[in-house]
């Protein structure tokens, strides 16, 4: 994942200017993390770790460079930028903290589940970001 994320982040900011459609490529990033997901949950094996990281890896590296645009994009005030930018790292972090906590709770209805849960709440993540007006 950390090598197709390296190559994919910085490649995507450009294509996403060019296309000047950030926040539907990142709505599409989600929708390619939450398959990889689904194909571990279906291919619990080598196999499918490799589809699930050579996914993901492509997804999530590329969707880093969208949703720092959309992040600096979508601030409400440039005045209030360094308190709004605080506030987004923040919940970025306790995003990170809730992930934890999700597959401790999860860990108990078996390993796969985890896995369908990630793609469903990365794809309500999707619906959520088409939702920002400011932005194409």
């Amino acid at each position: 994942m950390l090598g197709t994320g390296l190559v994919c982040c910085p490649v995507a900011g450009p294509i996403s200017d060019a296309l000047g459609r950030v926040k539907s490529l990142s709505a599409l990033m989600m929708a390619l993390i939450a398959a990889g997901a689904v194909v571990l949950f279906i291919l619990p094996n080598a196999t499918g770790f490799v589809v699930f990281s050579a996914l993901s890896g492509v997804a999530v590296g590329a969707n880093a460079s969208f949703m720092q645009t959309i992040s600096v994009q979508a601030l409400p005030d440039a005045r209030d930028s360094a308190r709004d930018l605080g506030f987004l790292n923040l919940s970025n972090t306790l995003g990170g903290a809730g992930a934890s906590c999700t597959a401790a709770a999860m860990i108990g209805h078996g390993y796969r589940i985890m896995f369908l849960t990630e793609a469903v709440i990365v794809l309500c993540a999707a619906a959520v970001t088409m939702t920002i007006r400011k932005m194409r």
